[in-house]
């Protein structure tokens, strides 16, 4: 899925972003048996070891999608060239609208006629389907290809999860991924240049502070719309990375044992969030306003900042061209390694009633090759490998790739809170509102967030 465990009800869009992983040579032609191979996975069908060989016979494969518009053609543009290298497969793109996709994929994947493969996203899908055993372990396909040794640990731990499908970036790996997401500032380029305002942010205070520029000349500093309270949901989580260690975000979404949200940067980033509510950093009517009418207030010319992810880009550069700028979020301190809220996009996973595993696996190592980086971005994606490679003549597009690099040099991804828990979401969004009303205290909410956290794990323990 995209970073939302949600039905994405975002309209069309280019969903570009994340960042790249670090790359090392890949061996796409290797044909190495499982005896090589120590992570025992069998496949389901034939209960044979698993191989890189690609029978010669007829083979059709279906993949699972609610990818739309560009995005949905460059699966099809790949598709297509691997069925020119590879005449006797078939590869059949089955889409399905995202809410019927949320409802209805565990149910599906339970059928004999099950997708061989299925956009997979992290916790909410994968966890149950690795619980009922309908996909299989990608450990021997990671050994056969290296896969691990080419993406960087930070980009496939969400892919990993326990045996009981509970804990996320524990166990084996389920997915693999080819596309990341960010979140960041994005700005109106005229608007920060009449201002006065410098983009390179150093750290927090420094952003205030031009919000604080920008709330004197009239203008709002922050636009969005909160009114289904994901947007909102997003400006916190990327503030919490500016102010919280990453590897605490990253282990509260993985559940690991002892962990506790409840610090004093945490609730730091939730009395940050609030006081800039405060502040008139935001507009009357923030929260009584839609998602898409926020974006289109934003690219209409309104406020002169978007905290957003990736999946707005193709959106705002669509209609601002030349006067879309982006940044990175800064951290508090100056010194601190840059981080971003996000990771990857949807990992796609092989179903347990394949029959054909192989095949299904190596057309996951063809798309996470370097040259297909090109083909993923004119789809509205960033490749994880390879998106140094990418040519663009939009300044947004090449500081958005910059962005990514600077991620991936010093793995500062730190995930997406809503992978925690199945439930997390419904928490965290409406508590959030609450805060940014003033009926929530900081210290509160973020205790709130924590108990879901217990709730849920405590239960597994």
């Amino acid at each position: 899925m995209n970073h939302n465990p949600v039905p994405d009800t975002r309209p069309t869009r280019l969903r570009l972003g994340g960042r790249r992983a670090v790359a090392l040579v890949a061996s796409a032609g290797l044909a190495v048996s499982l005896a090589a191979c120590t992570g025992g996975q069998q496949n389901t069908a034939s209960n044979e070891p698993a191989s890189t060989e690609i029978p010669t016979d007829p083979v059709e494969l279906s993949l699972w999608t609610v990818q739309i518009g560009p995005a949905q053609e460059a699966l099809q543009n790949l598709i297509d060239e691997y069925e020119e290298l590879h005449p006797n497969v078939t590869i059949n793109l089955e889409y399905t609208e995202s809410a019927a996709f949320s409802d209805t994929f565990k149910l599906r994947m339970s059928e004999q006629d099950a997708p061989d493969l299925i956009e997979c996203s992290q916790g909410n899908y994968m966890g149950p389907l690795v619980e009922a055993g309908l996909i299989i372990s990608l450990e021997p396909y990671d050994e056969l290809y290296g896969w691990s040794d080419r993406i960087a640990e930070g980009f496939l731990g969400p892919s990993r999860m326990s045996d009981d499908g509970r804990s996320l970036g524990a166990g084996q790996l389920y997915g693999l991924p080819f596309a990341g997401q960010l979140t960041g500032l994005y700005y109106n380029r005229e608007k920060v240049e009449e201002l006065g305002i410098d983009t390179d942010f150093e750290t927090i205070d420094e952003f205030t502070a031009a919000l604080d520029t920008a709330k004197e000349a009239g203008e709002t500093g922050l636009m969005f719309g909160n009114l289904d309270g994901d947007p909102g949901k997003n400006v916190w989580e990327q503030v919490l990375s500016g102010y919280e260690d990453k590897q605490i975000q990253r282990e509260f979404v993985q559940g690991k044992e002892g962990t506790d949200l409840v610090t004093d940067k945490a609730i730091e980033s939730v009395e940050q969030y609030q006081d800039w509510g405060n502040q008139g950093y935001f507009y009357d009517g923030v929260e009584g306003t839609s998602r898409a009418d926020g974006y289109a207030l934003f690219t209409g010319g309104e406020g002169v900042f978007a905290l957003d992810g990736n999946y707005v880009h193709g959106t705002y550069s669509e209609a601002m061209g030349d006067n879309l700028g982006f940044t990175l979020f800064p951290r508090e301190n100056a010194a601190d390694d840059p981080q971003a809220n996000g990771a990857t996009e949807k990992p796609y996973c092989i179903s347990s009633m394949s029959e054909n595993p192989d095949v299904a696996a190596n057309f996951l190592d063809f798309i996470a090759q370097e040259d297909k980086a090109q083909v993923l971005w004119d789809g509205g994606f960033v490749p994880l490998l390879g998106a140094d490679s990418v040519v663009s003549d939009l300044p947004a597009d090449e500081e958005l790739l910059a962005a990514w690099q600077t991620l991936s040099d010093v793995d500062g991804m730190t995930y997406h809170l809503g992978w925690a828990t199945p439930s997390f979401q419904s928490i965290e969004m409406p508590n959030l509102q609450e805060v940014l009303a003033n009926r929530m205290e900081p210290e509160a909410f973020v205790e709130s967030l924590q108990q879901n956290w217990e709730e849920f794990y405590g239960a597994a323990r």
